[in-house]
């Protein structure tokens, strides 16, 4: 197995899972993205063809060239214009124009004007954003969004997208639905925002979205939720994301949509003293023209905004990684030091010498040829066939790993992984003992690792079961798909163990079924919260 087929596997899969999630995802960059997947797999079948040696490589770099490092950068700048950093995220947008159809061509004009606000030279930014607004391309579309955002002429911009004779076409961009939905609670329309940003996590991806977090904000804050504001400004994606004085913004609109009259006009009117410039024509507005206290929503929307309060808890639990402000996973660092300790002493002898691989421990089967030597059982579980396999094994612990540890804790991670590693050897031992199979060795932690996964896919099951939610619907489809896509790669590599992965899967989904789940105690329930907004 080497490095070029590993990568030429991997490109191929990545390709045609970026594919597919375009053609779900509305909006402008559908056909782009899928135009540049095809390019991708188009290099990938041309290498096969011409030069098989290198067709993986050659896949690998266009990948990194055309979606990998354009995306990352789009994404960055995403980040940084949401915490109104628009400087440093002008020269990330501009490597992310790699992408064909990403939008960023048509940003960064725009993110320039915004710069502008920020300095204080609103008379330029609308100069400049009106001069962009002139025809109907994307961004022109996109930048008299911003400049009705801009002056708060919320009036004007939903005006705009419903007498559009391509509105649908209008919403498929985020950019503008998002605004489109702030337009219809600026207007008095939550119960029709509310309905809006519904229909949008329908449709949401697995992982939130900059766009899908705002939208989240601005609803909960305009239909009086200040308890769903609460939760999402204590996430670690909106720490991350959006900048104090915005928290402070809509915390204070939930207590003015909540009657809390006093409380926010004591809030706006400290934002107008110490907050940017980029926030003075919302907090005006906020005190001009307070919002009306919400009256009771329908039914419907009750029981929305409360599966939205509890999709961000399972969220802020049980996405990869959400928790970053809590302790380390120690342990998968430590099993990661231990793999590569092994294989350091593997290379003396050669690490893909069978002789060698024998004498530390790797796992011969069948029965016959084990000689009572059950401890290798064990010890075949910390041995790779190479640097390759060593470092596929050690990406997949990095990524299951830490997200199991913090859901169960390390006392119970550790449990699933000796559980998983050493009931699949067993297994693959047991299975080649039963078809006479010829001697063969068996090594690797993949079926340790199969088992995280199987055991993380158990505690999401766990959840699940007992709180309905979506994001740990899609999680769970997501986990199916990482297993089916596994078993394809075992079927058509040779020398790679599809009975030791599928059966670490199960044994890892039998051991997540019965671990406790670390009970967290976050700060989503915490008492209400006061944001800290500092002079800019």
């Amino acid at each position: 197995m080497s490095l070029n087929y590993v990568l030429g596997w991997m490109v191929g899969l990545l390709a045609l899972q970026v594919a597919f999630a375009a053609w779900r995802m509305p909006g402008h960059r559908r056909t782009a993205s899928i135009v540049v997947q095809g390019v991708i797999l188009g290099v990938l079948g041309i290498g096969i063809v011409v030069a098989p040696a290198y067709a993986g490589f050659a896949a690998a770099a266009a990948f990194c060239l055309l979606t990998l490092l354009p995306g990352v950068a789009g994404h960055a700048a995403a980040r940084l214009v949401a915490r109104q950093r628009y400087d440093r995220a002008r020269p990330l947008l501009r490597l992310a124009t790699l992408i064909p159809g990403s939008g960023a061509r048509e940003q960064r004009p725009i993110v320039a004007a915004l710069a502008l606000v920020h300095q204080g030279r609103r008379d330029d930014a609308r100069r400049a954003l009106e001069e962009l607004a002139r025809g109907e391309t994307r961004g022109a579309r996109l930048a008299r969004t911003f400049l009705y955002r801009v002056d708060a002429r919320w009036e004007d911009l939903r005006r705009w997208v419903e007498e559009h004779p391509q509105r649908n076409e209008l919403l498929r961009d985020l950019d503008i639905r998002s605004a489109y939905l702030t337009s219809l609670g600026e207007t008095g329309e939550v119960i029709a925002m509310a309905r809006g940003l519904a229909d949008v996590e329908a449709h949401a991806s697995r992982f939130v979205s900059p766009h899908l977090t705002l939208m989240r904000l601005a609803t909960a804050a305009m239909t009086g939720r200040r308890d769903i504001v609460e939760r999402l400004v204590q996430t670690p994606v909106v720490r991350r994301l959006v900048p104090p004085h915005v928290q402070a913004f809509w915390l204070a609109t939930a207590d003015q949509a909540a009657g809390r009259t006093d409380e926010a006009r004591l809030a706006f009117e400290h934002l107008r003293a110490a907050g940017p410039p980029v926030l003075r024509a919302g907090v005006e507005r906020r005190l001009a023209r307070p919002l009306a206290p919400v009256a009771d929503a329908d039914p419907a929307t009750h029981a929305f905004l409360d599966g939205l309060a509890r999709e961000i808890v399972h969220e802020a639990r049980l996405a990869p990684y959400a928790a970053g402000s809590e302790a380390r996973p120690v342990l998968t660092y430590a099993l990661l030091a231990i793999l590569a300790l092994a294989f350091a002493c593997e290379l003396p002898g050669g690490s893909t010498d069978p002789e060698n691989l024998y004498r530390l421990g790797a796992l011969v089967v069948p029965l016959a040829v084990l000689h009572g030597e059950w401890w290798r059982l064990a010890t075949a579980t910390l041995l790779h066939y190479g640097a390759v396999h060593l470092a596929l094994n050690m990406l997949g612990l990095l990524v299951l790993g830490r997200w199991l540890e913090r859901l169960v804790g390390s006392v119970a991670y550790a449990f699933v992984y000796v559980f998983s590693g050493i009931g699949a050897s067993f297994a693959v031992l047991v299975l080649a003992t039963l078809r006479g199979a010829a001697p063969e060795f068996f090594l690797g932690a993949s079926g340790a690792i199969m088992g995280i996964l199987g055991a993380t896919a158990a505690v999401h099951l766990r959840i699940g079961r007992s709180e309905d939610s979506a994001f740990v619907r899609r999680s769970l489809r997501a986990m199916l798909l990482q297993v089916g896509l596994q078993t394809c790669f075992d079927l058509a590599t040779p020398g790679v163990s599809m009975a030791g992965h599928l059966s670490g899967v199960v044994l890892g989904f039998l051991a997540g079924t019965f671990v406790p789940i670390v009970p967290r105690t976050t700060s989503l329930d915490a008492a209400p919260l006061a944001v800290k907004v500092v002079p800019s």
